[in-house]
C-alpha cells in the first residue's frame, strides 16, 4: 500500500508525501532488518526534505539515518546524525523528537563504554516520552530495549537503579547536554583559531551572519570567510553541522536576556 501510495504521490508532484512514504518504509527495512534498503530511503526522504526546506523532516529523517547506522554498528556516524537532529529538534521545541534522539544517543554511549551515561539517557528519554504519552517507534523499541537489557548488566542491579534515578531526574536541557558530551581528545578544537571559535559559539546561538558581525565588529564578508574555514578545517558542510560540533565541544554559551 505504501508503494502504491508513493507512485501516486510521484505522479501528482507531492514531494512532501513522497518524503513522508519513503520514511515509513524505511522504517518496514529497518523492521525487516534490511539496513541497507533502510539506509537508502531515509536518504532518499532527507534528500526531499532538505530540498523543501522542512525541518521537522529533515530532523525525522536524520534520526532514522543515525538509528539504522547504529544498527550496523557505525557509532560515529549514528553519534554525528542523532546529535544533528537533535539540535533540529531543540530548536523546533519538539519533546517527542528530543526524547527519540535521546534514546538513540543513550544507545551510542552504551556502545562507546559509557553504560553510566547510557543508563542516565535511557531513563531521561523514557521520562519524557511518558510525560507526552508517546511511545517509540517499534524499530526504535527493539533497539531500546536490547541496549537496556546490555547496558543493566554491565552496570548490575544497584548500578543501574542508581544510575536511572539520575537520570530521570535531569532537566530536559541537562539531559542534552549529558548526550552531547564528546569523548574526542581535548585538543579536538585546536585546529581552530580563537575568532573561528567565536564564530561557531555565535552560530550556535543561532546568530546569523549580520548579527554575528555586529557582535564581533568585523564585515559579513570577513564572517563567512571565518566559516568557509571552519567548514574547511572540521570537514564539515553546514551552519547546522557547525552548530552541533561547537555544542559536541562546549562552545555553546548561554543566551543572553
Amino acid at each position: 500500500m505504501l508503494r502504491e501510495s508513493l507512485a501516486l504521490y510521484r505522479q501528482h508532484g507531492l514531494k512532501d508525501r513522497v518524503a513522508g512514504a519513503l520514511n515509513a518504509l524505511g522504517d518496514l527495512a529497518q523492521l525487516a532488518g534490511d539496513s541497507e534498503r533502510a539506509t537508502a530511503l531515509y536518504q532518499q526522504s532527507l534528500t526531499l526534505w532538505r530540498e523543501l526546506r522542512g525541518t521537522p523532516g529533515i530532523a525525522s529523517a536524520l534520526h532514522k539515518l543515525g538509528q539504522v547506522a547504529r544498527s550496523v554498528g557505525d557509532s560515529g556516524t549514528a553519534r554525528a546524525r542523532l546529535a544533528e537532529s537533535l539540535a533540529l529538534q531543540q530548536e523546533l521545541g519538539n519533546k517527542q523528537g528530543i526524547g527519540e534522539c535521546l534514546a538513540g544517543l543513550a544507545g551510542t554511549a552504551a556502545a562507546s563504554g559509557h553504560p553510566e551515561r547510557a543508563a542516565r539517557l535511557f531513563a531521561a528519554s523514557s521520562a519524557m516520552l511518558e510525560a507526552i504519552g508517546v511511545p517509540l517507534a517499534p524499530a526504535d523499541q527493539l533497539a531500546l530495549t536490547r541496549d537496556m537489557d546490555a547496558t543493566r548488566k554491565r552496570l548490575g542491579a544497584t548500578g543501574w537503579e542508581q544510575a536511572w534515578a539520575a537520570g530521570a531526574a535531569l532537566s530536559t536541557a541537562d539531559a542534552i547536554g549529558l548526550a552531547l558530551i564528546d569523548d574526542a581528545p581535548p585538543t579536538a578544537t585546536t585546529a581552530l583559531s580563537p575568532r573561528e571559535r567565536e564564530v561557531s559559539q555565535l552560530i550556535a546561538r543561532g546568530l546569523t551572519n549580520r548579527e554575528i558581525s555586529r557582535a564581533l565588529s568585523i564585515s559579513e564578508k570577513t564572517v563567512g570567510s571565518h566559516i568557509d574555514h571552519i567548514m574547511t578545517k572540521l570537514d564539515l558542510r553546514s551552519r547546522t553541522r557547525i552548530a552541533v560540533w561547537a555544542v559536541q565541544h562546549g562552545l555553546r554559551p548561554s543566551r543572553p536576556d
